[in-house]
């Protein structure tokens, strides 16, 4: 059997853990914008990949607020997250 510290340090495992803790930080990074504009839409972030960012929320109604604000939530998700993404997609996502 494997030491767990091995299991901990294997490549694959690894990159899902850097992974998700990138995610992590985009998500604090995502709620911080929100409050910054002062939205109470809850949200997820699910990926962000060649400067696009994907942004999953409960219903509808949520989404299309959010589509409403992108320009400015993507300005202050920027600034927050220091990162260049350049365009932004909701999906509506029942948890």
């Amino acid at each position: 059997m494997r030491p767990v510290c091995d299991i901990l340090e294997s490549p694959r495992l690894s990159a899902s853990l850097a992974q998700g803790r990138e995610l992590l930080r985009l998500q604090d990074a995502a709620k911080q914008a929100l409050a910054e504009l002062e939205l109470d839409i809850p949200c997820r972030v699910a990926s962000a990949e060649n400067g696009k960012l994907e942004l999953r929320t409960q219903d509808a109604a949520a989404a299309t607020k959010l589509k409403q604000m992108l320009p400015s939530f993507l300005a202050a998700f920027n600034r927050r997250a220091q990162v260049d993404m350049r365009s932004a997609q909701v999906r509506v996502a029942p948890e």
